[in-house]
């Protein structure tokens, strides 16, 4: 869209909406921005005025009172001033120089420091006053130039864990909605890496494992786990005495059946003469059933010898003839025996185990007949086992089937409760499995019925018994916290630890965080913004350069300030133009010309009558910082 097609009204209404929604959905107070005396920072503070209201509204002005000129610091206060709302000054040059008594001279390196600092202090005050703090960026700037989490740390799907470059735009992730406190399942936005050298937080329990960059936003229940959830960055919570991380209530689910179900649904053929029928089930027997089977349970042909009288042997028929040789109908048949291939189901539950008398009780209801041994309890029909076909053969292939797990947890109770009472421990805190997709799937559900998960793989061992050395397989075992409602930490959790690698962050709209894990520990945590100037939302930021002037023009700002040349002065005299070589006027129109109509560069040359090198120029600055808006490509090994 060029300046001249953009609609004033539309935007400004369009822009307040979305800055009143986002502050709704973050359940927060109101909104912190930095006003810098500039035309971005202008028109988003009178844009969120026009959206919240001057009382909700913060500005802090943070000049670097060794370079900031005068003129910007007296715009800053004329903006604020003309809008009436409540502004802090800062004059970050001290702080500056308190950093640089420990690090080495480097120019850009030190006006890269200067915009971190200055987002510290917006998310600073933004805590203090439970706000967000909105970014003032523009799509000018974005197009020319996130950290967050290790490599190692992956995130959980519907399709297990997965590491950042397994994970595609529009893959579904676990969420926790900040509102409600429920895990929902969401669509990851973008997916971004960078190359990452310096401090990381290392956060360490027994219940979690962490390695974000000092800017990542840890999810929290405030006020000792029982106020609001909220975001913290990382390395503020050195300075907190305890941090409590809020685990999920119970989920509303994606599908959610009737109270029966008619397990004649699963057959995937017609049933013989005399085979058991389906069963009409309460939703909750079937499930528990379900649990007792991924856990103990296994299928496989077999036979069942019953008495049958439809079915008439040669011996029964001879004698039944008239006079003529004509066969007769028999008044009395005969009972004989007949032996059928079945599929049998048998559930490894001893005598005295907890699961045992609710499994008899569960098949006495349905009518269900079976067979018994001290071990197992084995009973035949045809459309539980094509039921729990789905749920896989042998321990180390079992699954919960995926339309299970879309169920809401009032439902998924009941699978649970049979999971832990085939293959938990007494007291339902542990779990164990050779499966390692059903570990993972364990933890899934653990979350969606509120209770927070870990997973811990135990490897084989070996052991001699009678002289013999009998090895035993590995298992994953899962621990499960079923009554906290937070993990708590405290400062002897969080460290400072160096790190060199790749860092990740990916955008997970509309409540920014996901169930993470790492090392086996799991957690709903937050992401992290733009590295330079960490924000929670840009509102302006799908706006040309030369759009934000005019909608500030639009606005009835200051046209001193419209008018002023844009630079984010990360040193004395630093212009942003004059580093580029090209005014904001050029530089928007070669994007649009590149982005919006495709033209290629000899085309754009010609068009602009700049030199080819020149735009050449421009757009190796937006290739540059490609990393910061899409996904790396990945080396394929595998088909």
């Amino acid at each position: 869209m060029l300046a001249s097609e953009l609609d004033l009204s539309s935007a400004k209404r369009r822009i307040a909406s979305f800055i009143k929604k986002k502050v709704e959905e973050s359940m927060t107070d109101g909104a912190v921005l930095g006003i810098s005396g500039g035309i971005d920072s202008a028109v988003t503070a009178y844009l969120c005025v026009e959206a919240l209201g001057s009382r909700r509204v913060t500005g802090l002005i943070m000049p670097d009172l060794r370079a900031t000129p005068d003129e910007d610091v007296k715009d800053a206060r004329l903006v604020a001033s003309e809008l009436c709302i409540e502004t802090k000054e800062i004059d970050v040059a001290p702080i500056h120089k308190s950093y640089m008594k420990s690090l080495e001279p480097n120019r850009l390196a030190e006006g890269n420091l200067r915009a971190r600092i200055r987002m510290s202090l917006l998310y600073y005050h933004a805590n203090l006053m439970n706000r967000l703090v909105v970014g003032t960026g523009d799509r000018s700037e974005l197009l020319l130039g996130y950290f967050c989490y290790d490599s190692q740390t992956r995130v959980m799907t519907p399709e297990g864990p997965k590491y950042y470059w397994e994970l595609e735009q529009g893959s579904p992730v676990l969420s926790m909605d900040l509102r409600t406190r429920k895990v929902v399942e969401v669509p990851v936005g973008s997916v971004n890496t960078f190359d990452y050298d310096g401090e990381m937080v290392a956060v360490k329990s027994r219940h979690l494992n962490l390695l974000v960059t000092p800017n990542h936003r840890m999810l929290i229940s405030r006020n000792h786990g029982r106020g609001p959830l909220g975001f913290s960055r990382a390395d503020s919570l050195f300075a907190a005495s305890a941090v409590d991380i809020p685990i999920p209530e119970p989920w509303d689910g994606i599908d959610a059946m009737s109270e029966t179900l008619e397990t004649a649904k699963f057959l995937k053929s017609p049933l013989g003469r005399n085979a058991h029928m389906p069963l009409t089930m309460e939703v909750a027997d079937f499930l528990y059933l379900m649990g007792l089977f991924i856990g103990d349970g296994t299928s496989s042909e077999g036979e069942v010898t019953a008495t049958v009288k439809s079915e008439f042997t040669h011996d029964d028929y001879v004698p039944q003839r008239n006079g003529m040789g004509q066969f007769v109908g028999m008044t009395n048949p005969s009972e004989h025996l007949k032996t059928y291939s079945v599929q049998r189901i048998f559930i490894a539950s001893t005598e005295g185990k907890r699961s045992r008398q609710p499994l008899l009780h569960l098949l006495d209801k349905y009518s269900v007949n079976r067979t018994e041994t001290p071990t197992v309890v084995a009973f035949t029909n045809r459309a539980l086992s094509d039921a729990f076909d789905e749920c896989g053969h042998g321990a180390g292939n079992k699954v919960i089937p995926k339309w299970v797990l879309r169920l809401p947890a009032r439902q998924l109770t009941s699978l649970y409760k049979g999971l832990v009472q085939s293959d938990g421990n007494a007291d339902g805190q542990a779990y164990s499995t050779t499966s390692k997709v059903l570990a993972f799937q364990m933890v899934e559900l653990c979350a969606k019925v509120g209770m927070a998960a870990r997973i811990k793989w135990r490897g084989p061992k070996t052991s001699v018994h009678a002289g013999k050395e009998i090895k035993s397989k590995g298992y994953y075992d899962v621990r499960i916290s079923q009554r906290i409602r937070n993990i708590g930490l405290v400062r002897s959790n969080f460290s400072r630890v160096r790190y060199k690698g790749k860092v990740w962050c990916p955008t997970v709209p509309p409540f920014e965080n996901m169930l993470v894990e790492r090392n086996g520990t799991f957690t709903f945590c937050g992401n992290t913004k733009y590295g330079d100037g960490g924000v929670d939302i840009l509102p302006i930021a799908d706006l040309y350069k030369t759009e934000v002037r005019r909608l500030g023009d639009g606005l009835g700002i200051n046209r001193r300030i419209v008018a002023k040349r844009s630079s984010p002065r990360l040193w004395p005299g630093h212009i942003a133009e004059s580093e580029i070589g090209m005014s904001y006027e050029v530089i928007d129109r070669l994007f649009k010309l590149r982005f919006e109509e495709g033209l290629e560069v000899d085309a754009i040359a010609v068009k602009m009558k700049q030199s080819q090198a020149k735009v050449e120029g421009i757009l190796a600055k937006y290739q540059a910082s490609e990393h910061k808006r899409k996904m790396p490509e990945i080396c394929k090994l595998r088909s």
